[in-house]
């Protein structure tokens, strides 16, 4: 998949869905002749856009980890269940996420293409899938501000495995390695100040 291919299948979610905008399957499906790490990379992406109303980063954090285990067993499409792929992402928060959401990704893929290749094969993608799954749970995190960095993780790892980049999941591990620092720090903070109220 191009970079430009890339931008555009994203950029068409905004036809989906009508006036209420489209469900959580109707998006996952739009991208089941392409790739599981497709949709995982946009719904990383979108966990990191926070929307009033709709709390993305418990919603595509925990689509990530499914589609994360769905693409470790083997499977070629997106599925979701029937409660969760009811759900609707409204047509506001979808709009409001793809205009910050597009001119990111477009920034980001110019700078991934072909590199590495034994990178993004096994058995070196099991670490990558391992990571993904790793950074679904901390973007689901109730946590402030606490989206940016898993979500860049998400991006780096998906778009690395779309494009075969393997400086890009490098690139990716290392993001997610900051991310896990970053959690960390918050942790030893809040048990910081949870010492020093006692």
């Amino acid at each position: 998949m191009t970079a430009r291919s890339l931008t555009l299948t994203i950029s068409r979610l905004r036809r989906m869905g009508g006036p209420e905008g489209p469900t959580l399957t109707e998006m996952s499906g739009h991208f089941a002749d392409r790739s599981l790490p497709l949709a995982i990379l946009v719904f990383g992406l979108f966990g990191t856009v926070p929307s009033p109303g709709l709390p993305t980063g418990f919603l595509f954090g925990s689509l990530v980890m499914l589609l994360t285990v769905q693409m470790m067993v083997g499977a070629s499409r997106p599925a979701l269940p029937g409660f969760v792929g009811r759900r609707r992402v409204p047509r506001r928060a979808l709009d409001a996420i793809l205009r910050r959401a597009v001119p990111l990704l477009r920034r980001i893929e110019r700078r991934f293409r072909p590199r590495l290749p034994m990178v993004s094969r096994a058995p070196l993608t099991v670490v990558t899938a391992l990571l993904l799954l790793a950074m679904g749970l901390l973007l689901a995190l109730p946590i402030p501000f606490g989206n940016a960095a898993p979500g860049f993780a998400i991006v780096a790892l998906s778009l690395g495995l779309l494009t075969r980049d393997g400086l890009g999941i490098l690139a990716g591990w290392a993001a997610s390695l900051a991310a896990f620092a970053f959690f960390g720090a918050l942790i030893w903070g809040a048990g910081g100040l949870a010492a020093l109220a006692v």
